[in-house]
This record gives structure tokens, C-alpha cells and sequence, in this order.
């Protein structure tokens, strides 16, 4: 299995359908991959409960689709959330990633002040 450097992404699959609709010029929100410092052990856990794989072994696979992504996100099975559809996921994971990139980029702001004092 390869090991995953946090500095790398895990990639969003879309379906034909949400690519021929970005393709038509349609203005959606989407999502190409999510950063793998956003994964803790839950998440793994989650992972191999979903799909019987690890996140290693999934992102070697091409990644999840987004509403997998957000089942994973979520510690949720895919299932439970069977009725959420690929635009409102590509919107959930905007709003997660963009969170997690501020907070990322604020906490190493205060790492950096921290050091210089």
C-alpha cells in the first residue's frame, strides 16, 4: 500500500453526467479533491466501513465520488445520506474545504508569530 503524504489531495470523481452539465458551460460549484489533512483516524475507520478499503487504497482507485466524500466527512454510511444529490454535495465539500484551508492557513500564521517571538 502507498503511504500518503498529508501534502496530497484525495480527488473527487464526478459522474458522466455532472461532467457533461459543467462541460455545457452550467455554473456549478465543484469540487476536485479535498485535502488529506482534513482525514483523521475516524475518517479511516469510516472509509474502510464504507467501501472496505482504506483511504490509501481508495485515493490510488481515483478517489470518491462527492457524496461518498461527504458520507466519509460526515462518519456517516453512504446510505444514510442516499437521498443527497452530486450539485448539494459539491457545495457541502466547497464549504468543508474552504473552512479547513482558512483555519489551516490561520493556524499557520500563528505558528509563524509564535516562532518569531
Amino acid at each position: 500500500m502507498a503511504a500518503i503524504t498529508l501534502t496530497a489531495d484525495m480527488p473527487i470523481m464526478l459522474t458522466s453526467a455532472f461532467r457533461q452539465r459543467i462541460t455545457r458551460g452550467e455554473r456549478l460549484v465543484h469540487v476536485r479533491s479535498v485535502p488529506l489533512t482534513v482525514f483523521v483516524d475516524v475518517h479511516e475507520r469510516q472509509s474502510d466501513a464504507n467501501h472496505g478499503q482504506s483511504l490509501a487504497r481508495i485515493r490510488e482507485r481515483g478517489g470518491f465520488d462527492a457524496t461518498e466524500m461527504v458520507a466519509v466527512l460526515a462518519c456517516l454510511h453512504y446510505r444514510a445520506i442516499k437521498g443527497l444529490s452530486e450539485e448539494a454535495a459539491h457545495r457541502i465539500l466547497y464549504a468543508f474545504t474552504s473552512t479547513h484551508n482558512r483555519g489551516m492557513r490561520v493556524a499557520e500564521a500563528a505558528a509563524r508569530r509564535e516562532h518569531a517571538a
